[in-house]
C-alpha cells in the first residue's frame, strides 16, 4: 500500500469478463499509533462474552487509521464505499477477511469493467501510513466470460436512500427488472434486513454501523421482491444502489 491517502486500484477483471474472487485479505501491521490496552482482567462471576464487550469499549476508544474499499461502476468516476477497515496497532501483524465484509457469499463477483480500490482514509486525523506502518491487499479471481443472455446485462443503476427505524419499513421496493442491488450503512445502528415486507428486529442480515454492506446479485440469488429493514434502537440510514 502507498503511504498517502489517494486512491489505489487493487481488482478490475479483464476486458469483457467477469471475475470471481475467492480470497481478499488484508495483512495490517501498523506502529505509528498507539498500541491497543491489554484486554481487562476478569471480574468475579462475569462470562467470557461480557469481558469481551468490555474490551471492544476499549478499542473503540483506541487511535486507529482506517482502510476504505471502494468499488467504481463500468465508465464511471464515481467510486460507491463498500466496506471501511480500522486498523490498530495490534502486533504482530493481524489478517481480515473482506469478502464476509461485503458479501453473504463464498465467491465475490465483479462484473466486466468493475474496478475495486482502496484508500487510507484520514478519519478524524488518523492520517496516512507512516514509517514502518505495512497494509498489504491480496486476493485470488478467476474470469469467464459472461453470460450473452439480457437477463443479467446491466443498463444503468440508481442511487438513494432509507431512513431506518425501531419500526419495520420497506427499504427497497420490489423491483421486477432488479439485477444488482447494493446496500450499505451509513449510520450509527445495526440495521437488520429482511426479503419481504417485514423485518425483524436482531434476525435477517445484519449490517453494522459505518458501512457494512450487503450485495445481493440476482444472477444468484433471483429475489426481486421487497427488502425491508429494522433497528433494534435509534435510527439510521440506507445508501442503496440498484441496477438494472
Amino acid at each position: 500500500m502507498p503511504s498517502g491517502t489517494n486512491f489505489t486500484e487493487i481488482y478490475s477483471p479483464g476486458a469483457g469478463m467477469n471475475g470471481y474472487v475467492a480470497d481478499f485479505i488484508a495483512s495490517i501491521d501498523i506502529t505509528s499509533i498507539a498500541a491497543l490496552p491489554s484486554p481487562p482482567p476478569a471480574q468475579e462471576l462475569e462470562t467470557e462474552a461480557q469481558r469481551d464487550d468490555r474490551y471492544q469499549e476499549l478499542i473503540r476508544t483506541a487511535s486507529a487509521k482506517y482502510l476504505g474499499i471502494y468499488q467504481s461502476l463500468p465508465e464511471s468516476n464515481n467510486r460507491i464505499l463498500r466496506t471501511r477497515l480500522a486498523m490498530w496497532n495490534s502486533r504482530p501483524a493481524y489478517e481480515e477477511d473482506i469478502i464476509s465484509r461485503l458479501t453473504g457469499l463464498e465467491n465475490l463477483v465483479v462484473a466486466p469493467g468493475v474496478k475495486i480500490w482502496v484508500k487510507v482514509e484520514d478519519i478524524a486525523g488518523s492520517g496516512s501510513l507512516v514509517g514502518s506502518d505495512r497494509v498489504d491487499i491480496w486476493l485470488v479471481a478467476a474470469e469467464s466470460a459472461p453470460s450473452t443472455s439480457e437477463a443479467y446485462r446491466i443498463i444503468q443503476s440508481t442511487p438513494s436512500s432509507a431512513p431506518v427505524s425501531t419500526t419495520s419499513a420497506v427499504a427497497i421496493p420490489a423491483n421486477p427488472d432488479r439485477k444488482l442491488v447494493t446496500i450499505v450503512n451509513r449510520g450509527s445502528q445495526i440495521v437488520y434486513l429482511n426479503y419481504g415486507a417485514t423485518a425483524i428486529a436482531g434476525a435477517g442480515i445484519a449490517l453494522n454501523p459505518g458501512g457494512s454492506s450487503h450485495v445481493l446479485n440476482v444472477r444468484e440469488i433471483n429475489y426481486k421482491g421487497v427488502i425491508s429493514a429494522i433497528t433494534v434502537s435509534g435510527n439510521s440510514t440506507l445508501e442503496i444502489m440498484e441496477s438494472v
